[in-house]
């Protein structure tokens, strides 16, 4: 083979890849969504292509005209018959394609006035870009089956406009994990499409599994045990989503109303439950069409409660920080995550807290920067309380935290006392007697870490809150 032959040859394969590179695009989903310009350019692209391989494989039978060998005269032949069929049935399925744009576009020229009017707005219409059909991906669920073989076998299997090949591409962009496995060994042609959809319809037309695989799911339904719209919702919408299958599946659904009443009640709260049999006034077996109408007003009374409670919580934090007159403070509702313990209840209903020490629970209040009064909001401070005051001694502090006067001056000082660290500041409860909180009174208390005997003023200030004061070092 003389070098220009070879040559020759290199181009002649180049072209061939570029038609087939061409082929592939216009066979993958991808072209549908081409413009008609895109399509145009593709298909000129083609002839071109077309012409350059007719050049290049006359130029090389011309190289081998001298041979008198027919093996090499019928290869010329029929590789140059091949290409051309390939090519024919490539410009086919462009001018199908662009063959749509101009076909939304045509309007009749001889017809009446009124019918001008109808034609050309249909023709207005037809030009709006609907949203795009989003076939279902089907994994190998069961449940999934029916839903992915009825839309493929309608918009695809069954669209006499789309070869097998292009069929065959939308299948396996259709298909992931265990069904994808399956055809995964087939190649993309024309005569590999039926085996492969046969192939998962023998897999998966399964009517036994399909409906052992929706009944099993409606058993299988998370159970609701505290009041809320959302759990109730996700219950209403599988269950009916499962007792619907099954009825297109022609089981007879329609006569389980005991078994489902019973299966469904299993799995409500009690509430719910509470308020089912408080509807029911008649001693009539209820049906399962009624229990799901009321479990669907149920939601709906239950969503616009929450609704309501969410608006006005919400109208609480904005009132809060608009009264906020120091921007660093931190501003929030009251919620039921004590801050000692971190369970669900306030803190003045925890039984850890209410076991410690009076300094010490107040110690937690003030570090948790909470009402000292209420004992549950970070938004205001004692004096601007609504709640009700210490019912031992009527000032402004909540009664866990009243210290009693007669344990502050007595050994209980000594062994409670605590002064923070890199601070000569700490707080003690001020005396209920009237003359203490009108003048200095000053202590002399005994630490656990000094044998020597400290000096304290307890100061009272017009600046905090009745229940406690500052405690200022002399010595």
């Amino acid at each position: 083979m003389s070098r220009t032959e070879a040559e020759a040859k290199t181009r002649r394969r180049s072209i061939k890849a570029s038609a087939t590179r061409l082929r592939i695009y216009i066979e993958s989903p991808q072209a549908e969504q081409a413009t008609k310009f895109e399509l145009v350019e593709r298909k000129k692209k083609l002839t071109e292509l077309f012409r350059q391989y007719d050049e290049t494989q006359s130029f090389i039978e011309c190289l081998d005209s001298q041979s008198n060998d027919a093996n090499v005269i019928a290869a010329h032949a029929e590789e140059r018959a091949r290409f051309e069929e390939a090519y024919f049935q490539l410009i086919v399925l462009y001018d199908q394609r662009i063959s749509r744009f101009e076909q939304a576009q045509v309007i009749p020229q001889s017809v009446s006035s009124s019918t001008n009017q109808v034609t050309h707005q249909n023709n207005t219409e037809s030009q709006i870009r609907l949203p795009r059909i989003q076939l279902p991906v089907f994994s190998g669920a069961y449940e999934d089956w029916c839903t992915f073989h009825d839309s493929f076998d309608k918009l695809i299997h069954a669209n006499a406009s789309l070869s097998a090949t292009q069929k065959f591409h939308y299948l396996r962009s259709l298909l992931k994990d265990k069904a994808a496995e399956i055809i995964k060994s087939f190649d993309i042609t024309a005569d590999n499409y039926a085996e492969a959809w046969k192939l998962l319809n023998e897999r998966f037309d399964n009517k036994k599994r399909i409906v052992q695989t929706h009944v099993k799911a409606m058993f299988e339904i998370p159970p609701i045990h505290k009041e809320n719209y959302t759990a109730l919702r996700n219950l209403l919408d599988n269950l009916l989503k499962y007792f619907r299958a099954l009825r297109a599946l022609q089981r007879p659904v329609d006569s389980w109303d005991d078994m489902m009443i019973h299966l469904v009640i299993a799995k409500l709260d009690s509430s719910t439950i509470k308020e089912w049999q408080t509807s029911r006034t008649d001693n009539q077996l209820p049906t399962f069409n009624e229990l799901t109408n009321f479990l669907a007003q149920r939601c709906e009374a239950l969503e616009a409660t929450f609704s309501k409670s969410s608006t006005r919580s919400n109208l609480e934090v904005s009132n809060s920080s608009q009264k906020a007159k120091n921007p660093s403070s931190h501003v929030s509702t009251s919620n039921q995550v004590c801050v000692h313990c971190k369970n669900n209840h306030f803190i003045f209903q925890c039984d850890s807290f209410r076991e410690l020490p009076v300094e010490k629970r107040f110690e937690i209040v003030k570090s948790s920067h909470l009402c000292i009064n209420c004992l549950k909001n970070k938004g205001h401070q004692a004096k601007n309380c609504t709640s009700g005051s210490c019912r031992k001694c009527g000032k402004a502090h909540n009664t866990l935290l009243h210290f009693d006067s007669n344990k502050s001056s007595t050994s209980n000082t000594e062994n409670q006392t605590s002064i923070p660290p890199k601070s000569t500041n700490a707080s003690l409860s001020e005396s209920p007697n009237p003359v203490v909180t009108q003048c200095a009174l000053k202590l002399i208390v005994r630490l656990k870490f000094t044998s020597q005997p400290l000096t304290y003023t307890i100061v009272k200030d017009s600046l905090m809150a009745a229940e406690y004061c500052w405690i200022v070092v002399h010595n």
